[in-house]
């Protein structure tokens, strides 16, 4: 009975008293059909109000309810249209294009996309004009124009006079009123610190605010009869209970709910003058500078109210909500969390909020229960059900976090940011084909949303098309053209290919607008790549060519201008244009087509690259596969064992040769690290020496260093201990967490239980009066408060050289993570000592390795010593992976090393590692080879096979023998 009298009172226009029946209706209504239509109604009733932000509100919950309601979407851009939003009405509107609908529904939707809420209107004038109407179009929108301005000017002039008079009478009254409000707020205006840049005011619009009169505003008047029936039935919320007062107060909140703040401020205050201790009245001014962007006042105002009424949840809601925008949080999440408490925790908005702050900084596990709330409170709430999946994902629960995205897409398939997370974690779990599907879908929405489109591009680029990457990030940048990560990533895609003009510009506009970033260090590199474009390979050297301190600050990304001793390239006009010329050099393939010798060439080596560079691809969650990175590890390997091979066949004595070697080496670095004068001359001496002098194990993996080092302009990669000699002393090293903050990192976390297994062991070796708490902890937290600090346990690494020995091998290290974690990871340092030890090892059984090879082969073509040679190589990657001598992509170099080992010797490994396997973790988190070879033979043992693989192909030495070649060949398709 009450529906249809609702329905009556909205026929009759009586909008104000159906808003309440239909409300008293949704509160006792579980038919969601009903519901659909109920919160259709209301939201109906308040657009007929002019009250968009709350008609919006109910066509929101009728799109959850029911997603594909033409009516719900076709009104809620309606009400956005009216409020100043035309770019997102649109959106809506084009949204319900696509959805089934009423013929006449759709056809008014069409002429809202062409010509807005005016569309009808235009129309006719284009009816009337084809039927051979007498004025043109112009001539009429000129006569409605003036007709317009002549009525206003009346209208004005009229009024104006009526108004003198009184204004005359009232203004003495008024500028006394005006000094006893600035005496109340003189402490606001004293905290008036965060304001927004546009909120200055013209001369025009103070004179108006000055003389504004809210009790003849026709806006006042227009809302007075809906503000009398709110007061008379007691419906103003936190009102005085005398009518008169709660009359103005709803016609406040009337106000700030239309956006008209400034007027809602001028009549507040006007309450406040009267009722200096009135809750509402602090509550709506608060509200007003809120909206205004005048975060300070607001939270004054606020606390104002909160003195007046400590229980107010209203006032520390929006207080909470207030110093949110202001970046203060723990502040908000205290003034949120009281206000969930007053209302016995109940209330859906603190809940939601609250759970958006603890998102935000990272402390997913409390975020969770609050958005579960939220879930239970409104089953259908989407943005509940994306900030839940969010939050599980920052905890590392991947499963369940796509879980939550798919159900919030159950209820909306067409919200772009659920598709745009299902697409991120796609990306984050290695599944490229998925990810794109998702940001495609995302971008077929709404193809103008720059997170999807920055995202996409990365997805791009994390998959090792380039090209494709640079393309999408200016998509992007037309959207937002400002942005610094788009910039950045761009200016690294375009570099990656060789458009070093195009890149420069990336970097250069990123420098500057903030000389600290780190796209400087970018910038500076692609001098140094236009320096050496076409120079040999072997003639420059990213380790010894580079100022050590630049490599360290880069590493660390670190503000380059507390460099020292270090001459920017770019720190003169002249630089800048000589390098302007030189970038006119960009990379192009045309040589390499023009050339068909050439071009197929490079095609039968491409052919062979990509195949064995497919073998390094780990088959784990997290794992992307590269296309770029298995080109470029499969041209390492190609070098490496073509090198190698010419080693081992050469007839020099081997152990002596690269003994004399070893240590001059150990003598030139002890004497001095950073002797650039001596490192010219052995680079000389290098160079003239012949061409059958042997490698030693380092000179041989820097081939593979040098192409990852081309093939991630991105990635500072360098010999740890050719960093400076400070940072080198102080162990400099890698860095990987299994566990960080409240996360289970995807690619490392299968790694977690074992290494907790073994620091937990090494713990009690260490501290034996606490072995049995250590025994019965089966946390990270529960043992990190046994030592009430960081602290780590270093693991040990036998010797080859002496088995009665160890070495020290990773540090397993747990430490506090902002706000409420902890992080666990292996921290592998760079240090002197260690460097002896481990050369000494490596340098060991390459010798023996060689030694092994001269023993040569047997009549079938097989080598003599093949199991001995296959132990050798095992133990020299063993070692390599717990030496750990790059700042970044050890691991990388210790496949294609292992791999190539074994093509030299003529065996190929025929399929990748297997689902369960890190080559690099067994080897880190194992102390003796002898175990580490067991499970490298679980893998190799059924996978080698005899190979002549290589033996077809060319020289690659011969063939790559520039940079620019090496980026030819990278990007060739």
């Amino acid at each position: 009975m009450t529906f249809l009298q609702a329905n009556k009172c909205y026929l009759e226009e009586n909008y104000s008293k159906a808003i309440q029946l239909y409300t008293k209706v949704l509160k006792n209504c579980n038919n969601p059909k009903d519901t659909i239509n109920l919160l259709l109604n209301r939201g109906m009733c308040y657009y007929q109000l002019e009250l968009y932000k709350l008609s919006i509100k109910d066509f929101d919950r009728s799109i959850i309810h029911d997603p594909n309601s033409v009516m719900a979407y076709l009104f809620k851009g309606k009400s956005l249209w009216l409020s100043g939003k035309q770019k997102q009405a649109k959106k809506y509107w084009e949204i319900a294009k696509e959805l089934k609908g009423p013929v006449y529904l759709l056809n008014k939707i069409e002429k809202y996309l062409t010509y807005g809420l005016n569309g009808e209107k235009q129309l006719r004038q284009k009816t009337d004009k084809k039927k051979g109407s007498e004025e043109t179009k112009k001539e009429k929108e000129t006569k409605q124009q003036k007709q317009k301005q002549k009525q206003s000017q009346e209208q004005k002039q009229n009024q104006n006079q009526k108004e003198n008079q009184k204004e005359k009478e009232k203004q003495e009254q008024k500028e006394k009123e005006k000094e006893k409000e600035e005496k109340r707020n003189v402490s606001e205006t004293k905290n008036w610190n965060i304001l927004p840049k546009n909120t200055e005011k013209t001369q025009e619009e103070k004179e108006k605010e000055k003389n504004y009169s809210f009790e003849k505003d026709p806006l006042m008047l227009k809302n007075n009869r809906l503000a009398e029936t709110l007061a008379t039935q007691g419906l103003v919320q936190d009102g005085m209970g005398n009518p008169e007062v709660d009359k103005l107060i709803a016609l406040g909140y009337l106000l700030v709910n239309k956006g008209f703040y400034n007027k809602g401020i001028v009549l507040f205050n006007s309450l406040i003058v009267k009722y200096p201790n009135l809750l509402a009245v602090y509550i709506g001014k608060g509200t007003c500078h809120a909206m205004l962007q005048e975060y300070q006042l607001a939270v004054d105002n606020f606390t104002k109210a909160i003195k007046i009424n400590p229980n107010s949840l209203e006032a520390y809601k929006r207080r909470g909500q207030t110093r949110s925008a202001m970046g203060l949080d723990k502040q908000a999440l205290s003034d949120l969390t009281i206000a969930f408490g007053k209302s016995n925790e109940t209330d859906f908005e603190c809940s939601y909020q609250r759970g958006i702050i603890l998102h935000k900084l990272k402390n997913y596990s409390r975020a969770i229960p609050d958005f579960e709330f939220c879930i239970k409170i409104q089953p259908k709430h989407i943005y509940s059900w994306n900030f839940l999946g969010l939050s599980l994902n920052g905890l590392g629960e991947t499963t369940q976090a796509i879980v939550c995205y798919e159900r919030a897409l159950s209820f909306n398939p067409n919200f772009k940011e659920a598709l745009t997370n299902l697409a991120q974690i796609n990306k984050d779990l290695g599944n490229y084909e998925r990810s794109l599907e998702y940001f495609e879908r995302s971008l077929k929405i709404d193809p103008t949303y720059y997170h999807a489109q920055y995202l996409s591009a990365l997805n791009f680029y994390a998959s090792g098309r380039h090209r494709l990457a640079a393309d999408r990030l200016l998509v992007a940048l037309k959207i937002e053209p400002s942005n610094v990560d788009a910039l950045l990533w761009r200016g690294a895609a375009l570099h990656a290919i060789g458009d070093f003009e195009q890149s420069f510009n990336c970097f250069n506009q990123i420098v500057l607008k903030k000389p600290e970033h780190i796209a400087w260090y970018n910038r500076e590199m692609l001098a140094y790549w236009v320096k050496f474009l076409d120079q040999k390979i072997d003639s420059f050297s990213f380790d010894k060519d580079l100022h050590p301190q630049f490599k360290e600050f880069w590493c660390k990304k670190m503000d380059p201008k507390n460099l020292k001793n270090y001459n920017p390239v770019f720190q003169t006009i002249n630089n800048l244009i000589k390098f302007k010329k030189k970038s006119l050099l960009t990379v192009n393939l045309n040589p390499i087509r023009e050339s068909n010798n050439q071009l197929k060439v490079y095609k039968k080596i491409l052919k062979v690259a990509e195949h064995l560079g497919r073998l390094i691809q780990i088959n784990m969650p997290g794992f992307m596969k590269n296309l770029r990175q298995h080109r470029v590890a499969g041209l390492a390997m190609i070098m490496m064992t073509q090198k190698l091979k010419r080693q081992l066949l050469d007839n020099l004595d081997v152990n002596e040769t690269l003994k004399k070697k070893e240590d001059n080496e150990n003598e030139n670095k002890n004497e001095n690290q950073n002797e650039k004068e001596k490192e010219n001359e052995n680079k000389n001496e290098n160079e003239n020496e012949n061409k059958k002098e042997f490698l030693n194990w380092r000179e041989w993996y820097d081939i593979g260093v040098k192409w990852r080092q081309v093939s991630e302009p991105m990635d500072p990669v360098f010999w740890v201990d050719l960093l400076t000699e400070e940072q080198f002393k102080q162990g400099f090293g890698s860095h990987t967490p299994m566990f960080t903050g409240q996360c289970k990192v995807v690619r490392y976390y299968a790694y977690f239980d074992k290494a907790f297994s073994i620091f937990k062991e090494l713990f009690m070796k260490e501290n034996p009066e606490l072995k049995k708490q250590i025994s019965k902890s089966s946390t990270l937290f529960e043992l990190y408060s046994l030592k009430k600090g960081d602290f780590y346990v270093v693991t040990p690494c036998q010797k080859i050289t002496n088995k009665n020995e160890t070495m020290d091998g990773t540090r397993l290290t747990i430490q506090f993570k902002y706000p409420e974690g902890l992080e666990f990871s292996i921290r592998t340092p760079g240090t002197p000592p260690r460097l002896i030890e481990y050369s000494r090892e490596l340098s060991s059984l390459w010798e023996s390795l060689h030694a092994l090879a001269k023993k040569g082969k047997d009549e079938n073509d097989r080598w003599v010593e093949s199991e001995k040679i296959l132990d050798c190589i095992i133990k020299i990657t063993f070692y390599w992976y717990n030496f750990m001598p790059l700042s970044r992509g050890t691991a990388a170099i210790g496949y294609i090393g292992l791999i190539s080992m074994l093509l030299a010797f003529n065996f190929e490994i025929k399929r990748e590692l297997n689902m369960d396997v890190q080559l690099d973790w067994e080897a880190i988190l194992e102390q003796d080879p002898n175990v580490f070879k067991k499970v490298a033979l679980k893998w190799l043992n059924p996978n080698l096979e005899k190979s002549s693989i290589l033996e077809q192909l060319p020289q690659l030495d011969l063939e790559i023998t520039t940079l620019r070649n090496m980026i030819q060949i990278m990007i060739l398709d």
